[in-house]
């Protein structure tokens, strides 16, 4: 049983769960929101609190990281 589509998060337009393009009914629509985003059309618009900072894990979240930050200190 498959469930009912959802509006496209851009256009409205129905999309199905699990679709290519998910939440976006097209290419077209994901990124035109990925423009918005970059080019700060759209924001995050509360200030960050201590949960936010403490579930920040540098080497889970970006493994590229370089944990050891005290090697580059002068």
């Amino acid at each position: 049983m498959s469930q009912d589509p959802i509006p496209c998060a851009k256009c409205k337009n129905p999309v199905e769960l699990g679709s290519q393009y998910f939440p976006f009914c097209c290419e077209r629509c994901k990124m035109s929101d990925l423009g918005h985003w970059m080019s700060e059309n759209y924001r995050i618009s509360r200030n960050l609190d201590h949960r936010d900072v403490d579930s920040f894990d540098p080497t889970i979240d970006h493994p590229d990281f370089d944990a050891d930050l005290d090697s580059s200190v002068d």
